[in-house]
């Protein structure tokens, strides 16, 4: 009998895959370059000061780049160990963990916590931003970004009949279905993409959960050629068509 525990374990299995590709990129200085030119892009979006001594947890961190825009006092949980060494090294106070699992803090212990493209790699997202709610200080600010399944490129890939882009369908190769645009991008390597948004659904799931919307934002893709960026660069001002969301949650 196929049971929710079988799943689970596939699911894993998959994502142990794709952290080959993560622990190359966290060494790779052409990637850190690209994450810093994201970072402030990212931190551009949002009307967040940075606070020298407010607890800010960063899920899924990395080298959490982009957790020390926001505060000297940061926290970071990964499941990839490279990510926590080169974590470390950066200040950060960073140690290993499964987001699927109970996350190793106090309730009501942050002031931010910061899940920057990992809640469409989960198997259960209710429990990350549960997690997350959790251990957030009444009034505390949930920061989500994520690939919009909505996004421009996507509604006319898919009146195409062509595979949308951030989905996967193999893994072994992440590409697969994706036609003509396979020639994109190099990179072949699954990111282990389980859930896809829309800007409803995500705002959806956490107002399910206790969450108050206090801020939406675009982004843009970053990774298309420079004719494509340009297009990209205008068409994501409007959020329903971006490339990718960024929304911020407030606990009630």
């Amino acid at each position: 009998m196929f049971t929710h525990r079988v799943y689970y374990d596939i699911i894993m299995d998959i994502k142990n895959l794709s952290q080959k590709y993560y622990s190359k990129s966290y060494t790779n200085s052409e990637t850190a370059n690209k994450n810093l030119t994201w970072v402030e892009s990212f931190r551009s979006k949002l009307n967040i000061p940075f606070y020298s001594d407010k607890k800010v947890l960063d899920v899924a961190c990395g080298i959490s780049t982009l957790g020390k825009t926001f505060s000297n006092n940061v926290y970071g949980l990964d499941v990839n160990q490279e990510a926590v060494k080169v974590a470390l090294k950066n200040g950060i106070k960073a140690r290993i963990g499964d987001v699927e699992k109970k996350w190793d803090y106090p309730d009501n212990f942050f002031h931010i916590v910061i899940a920057s493209h990992i809640i469409e790699h989960v198997v259960n997202p209710d429990h990350l931003i549960l997690e997350a709610k959790r251990v957030l200080k009444k009034n505390g600010l949930l920061i989500i970004a994520t690939p919009n399944m909505a996004a421009w490129f996507n509604r006319i890939l898919i009146l195409l009949g062509i595979q949308p882009f951030f989905s996967e369908v193999s893994t072994v190769d992440k590409t697969l279905g994706l036609k003509f645009t396979r020639r994109l991008t190099p990179l072949r390597s699954p990111l282990g993409h389980l859930r896809l948004f829309t800007l409803g659904s995500l705002k959806d799931i956490l107002e399910l959960h206790g969450f108050k919307i206090t801020k939406i934002s675009s982004a843009e893709f970053g990774s298309f050629p420079p004719v494509l960026g340009f297009v990209d660069r205008i068409i994501s001002n409007n959020i329903y068509l971006a490339s990718g969301i960024i929304i911020v949650g407030e606990k009630k």
